[in-house]
């Protein structure tokens, strides 16, 4: 079984493919299973059990971490990226790589 969300889409935060608010849990599309999932204001970054970072919604100041400001619906970050934490607080996520990556930096 794959993942659901629900509450407010407006920047496509829920993964869902679009914008449309959820009112009850939605299927996300695809059938990959989280382990973490930080959620930020209007973007969130999860981590898959297979170790894929994916991160989705508004890109404000580029806190998706794909390198770019544009928003995303649901996508990858990188696949097979180690990482070693997740602040629940603050939508980030740390990679232990040299120099340490940080994926979804933003609130």
């Amino acid at each position: 079984m794959g993942s659901a969300a629900w509450g407010d889409n407006a920047q496509g935060q829920l993964g869902l493919g679009g914008t449309q608010t959820a009112h009850t849990a939605a299927p996300m599309p695809g059938m990959t299973v989280f382990s973490q999932v930080s959620a930020g204001g209007s973007h969130t970054i999860a981590l898959a059990k297979d170790g894929a970072v994916w991160t989705w919604g508004a890109n404000y100041y580029g806190a998706l971490g794909n390198g770019t400001t544009a928003p995303s619906s649901y996508r990858p970050r990188c696949r097979g990226c180690p990482v070693s934490s997740m602040s629940p607080r603050i939508s980030t996520a740390v990679s232990p790589s040299t120099p340490p990556a940080h994926c979804g930096l933003g609130g």
